[in-house]
């Protein structure tokens, strides 16, 4: 095992991440075929099953999705399921991981970003498991939902970080930093529990228990975006993925063209890169 920081991959590097999250994603499917359990790919893991027949050239991670149903039974199953060298982080167990996804992980290995520089805990080379929950038709509904969203998810990572990652260093994000520090304070003295954020936040996720047959990922700033319908998902088939097949939503073009655009023509040169990683460990020599 070694320890490095890289804001870049060698080829070698990469190709021994992919490996890992590859290995991850055998053990996650073994788990769903095991006792039945629907997933399919997402986000760039679609588009690199459908345009490269495995990762992006410049990807370094793999995202999944599952319903709400699904991915609760997942969760509950898998700690006692899967191998001892996985583990899972999501941020209503640790209560100091970024994300209210699954992100399960090999143990002994570290892969940070430096937007996630500033979290307690990090995790190690993975897949991401985002659950897709119920959203009401109403538009006035949505909106209001997701108005609530974003304020308890931003409780959630000032409590977590004082002051979260912000790309740019403008007047403006000076601002919004001096804003958080304040409100870190001001949570510290009379503010919620990290108890309290996370079973709010969660409770809003879940909020709409009737199948409603549209689906999102709550844990995002733009849900509306990554919608997708029932009718799109089922019956799931199968793609190639690197040595592997993944499952993708029966309708995947459809929904990836609403999504990105064109997304079968690779972007511009100067935007194909990956995660900035500020540490990468357990790698082999």
């Amino acid at each position: 095992m070694t320890e490095k920081s890289t804001s870049q991959y060698t080829r070698e590097e990469y190709q021994q991440i992919r490996t890992v999250s590859i290995d991850v994603l055998k053990e996650f499917i073994r788990i769903c075929d095991k006792y039945d359990l629907g997933y399919f790919a997402a986000f760039g893991t679609a588009i690199g099953a459908a345009r490269h027949q495995g990762f992006i050239p410049w990807d370094d991670d793999i995202d999944v999705g599952m319903l709400r149903v699904d991915y609760d039974k997942f969760m509950a199953i898998a700690p006692q399921e899967m191998a001892d060298k996985y583990d899972i982080y999501s941020a209503p167990i640790q209560k100091d991981i970024k994300g209210f996804y699954a992100q399960m992980f090999l143990k002994d290995t570290l892969f940070v970003t430096q937007a996630n520089m500033m979290w307690q805990r990090h995790t190690g080379i993975k897949i991401d498991i985002f659950p897709y929950d119920n959203i009401p038709k109403s538009k006035g509904e949505r909106k209001k939902l997701y108005k609530q969203l974003h304020f308890w998810n931003r409780l959630y990572i000032i409590r977590n970080t004082k002051v979260p990652f912000f790309a740019e260093n403008n007047l403006v994000t000076k601002l919004t930093r001096t804003i958080c520090k304040v409100a870190y304070v001001v949570m510290e003295i009379c503010g919620p529990s990290i108890d309290r954020i996370i079973a709010k936040y969660v409770s809003l996720m879940t909020k709409y228990k009737e199948d409603t047959k549209v689906y999102t990922v709550m844990d995002d700033l733009t849900q509306d975006w990554w919608y997708l319908k029932r009718e799109e998902i089922f019956p799931l088939k199968e793609m190639q993925f690197e040595d592997i097949k993944v499952k993708v939503p029966n309708k995947n073009h459809e929904i990836l063209t609403r999504q990105y655009g064109d997304y079968m023509t690779p972007p511009p040169k100067e935007q194909q890169r990956g995660h900035d990683v500020v540490i990468l460990k357990g790698l082999k020599e």
